[in-house]
């Protein structure tokens, strides 16, 4: 039996994939898996998606490009630390953010998505390191990108 409240298998797998920039470290804390996120309760699928999600919008909001926000700088999640190792380039490459629960042994390495706003060096970047990473041709404008930052794994 399922809690009518809590989203169906195919949500929750929707959900997860969603958020596959948030990739966790594995840690003592860590459920063994999330296939509990397919009958949880609402509260308990939100208490430990919602941290994860908001992790992933500062992946977005707190590195630079299209979607930087000031504000977002040195931002964290309530209840998780945000520490060193961090990508965040000016000049385009791959971004993420770390965040930590040192008590709890648990990590996240957030990674942010593809800048789709092709007039900026970040969506310029993010454009090349797609193609790169899809085996097609580069623009000619990707000549502008070393070859370090373009390597997103």
């Amino acid at each position: 039996f399922r809690s009518p409240s809590c989203p169906s298998p195919s949500t929750a797998m929707m959900l997860t994939i969603h958020f596959w920039m948030a990739t966790l470290v594995a840690g003592s804390a860590w459920p063994p898996s999330l296939q509990f996120l397919a009958s949880c309760d609402n509260a308990t699928f939100h208490a430990f998606v919602e941290p994860l999600a908001n992790m992933t919008t500062l992946s977005y909001t707190a590195t630079w490009g299209t979607y930087y926000s000031k504000r977002a700088e040195n931002a964290t999640v309530s209840g998780w630390d945000r520490v060193l190792p961090e990508a965040n380039p000016k000049g385009g490459g791959m971004r993420a953010l770390t965040f930590v629960q040192a008590d709890l042994g648990r990590g996240v390495v957030a990674f942010r998505g593809t800048d789709l706003n092709p007039t900026g060096a970040s969506g310029q970047a993010d454009a090349c390191a797609d193609a790169l990473l899809g085996g097609e041709t580069m623009p000619f404008w990707c000549r502008r990108f070393s070859a370090g930052s373009l390597d997103y794994l």
